[in-house]
């Protein structure tokens, strides 16, 4: 009979479900949210029941005996927290040193350590220098005037 039973389950229908079930859960969020909470309350339901009204329904005694309390072992205790009170106080009055603070020692002193001077290359800057432009001397030239001759006319005689 079993064996008609996981005939009747595909293995591999049940693997994707399985694969796929985080996604499922996670895309119907309010869903799921409602559904856990309804298990739980199944669940706390059940064990109440089981554990609880079972029980009474049953007759199980319950024996409704005080307790009490050795007072020689509560006097113990008493004291043991008194001792424990006692050396809490005494520890805030001690010194203890701070892990996480220098500890200088004033008898040892402390090598000087010059750090290098590492001097930074100077970047000279190009000169440039502006082209002296010389004006040029323009001579005006000389304009001889030109020496107009007088045409000599003779006279008839």
């Amino acid at each position: 009979m079993p064996n008609k039973i996981f005939r009747k389950i595909n293995i591999t229908k049940l693997k994707k479900f399985l694969k796929e079930l985080p996604e499922i859960l996670v895309k119907h969020t309010f869903l799921s949210f409602l559904s856990f909470l309804l298990l739980a309350l199944i669940l706390g339901s059940f064990s109440f029941y089981q554990y609880i009204a079972l029980s009474q329904e049953a007759g199980v005694p319950v024996s409704k005996k005080v307790l009490c309390l050795d007072k020689e072992k509560y006097q113990g205790i008493l004291e043991e927290w008194q001792n424990r009170q006692e050396k809490f106080k005494q520890a805030s009055q001690k010194h203890f040193l701070d892990p996480f603070q220098e500890i200088r020692i004033e008898t040892i002193e402390e090598p000087v350590i010059e750090e290098p001077v590492i001097e930074e290359p100077v970047i000279e800057e190009p000169v440039i220098e502006e082209p002296v432009i010389e004006e040029p001397v323009i001579e005006e030239p000389v304009i001889e005037e030109p020496v107009i001759e007088e045409p000599v006319i003779e006279e008839p005689v």
